[in-house]
């Protein structure tokens, strides 16, 4: 069965329970690319949302970084941060880099920390 059938056949929209999910991007390593002291760029996979058709009906975030090391931070490095269906391929976050969570600016690094910006 297939079509109009099958998703009549498939009760009452929002009979479905609402799941959260939560996902942590701690401790994972996320490269940014720059040329020279050029503006950089940078993307990464988020894993551990369910299987099938997701109604995304809230989103917030949270996000911070840390160098852990001397030299990965630029002292006067700021930058933005965004969730979309598509990872950024420019230094422009726009269209479907956007289109879940819009850009949110993230503050100047001091000693290679950057605190964390949350937008909801």
């Amino acid at each position: 069965m297939k079509g109009l059938p099958r998703s009549l056949d498939r009760g009452i929209w929002g009979s479905a329970p609402a799941e959260k999910a939560t996902i942590s991007l701690y401790g994972k390593t996320f490269h940014v690319a720059a040329a020279g002291a050029g503006i950089g760029f940078g993307s990464i996979h988020l894993e551990g949302l369910p299987k099938g058709n997701i109604l995304i009906q809230g989103v917030g975030g949270t996000v911070g970084f840390d160098g852990n090391d001397t030299g990965k931070i630029s002292a006067t490095w700021e930058g933005d941060f965004s969730l979309g269906s598509e990872a950024t391929e420019d230094t422009t976050l726009s269209g479907t880099n956007v289109d879940i969570l819009t850009s949110t600016a993230i503050g100047p690094a001091t000693l290679e920390l950057v605190e964390p910006a949350r937008h909801v």
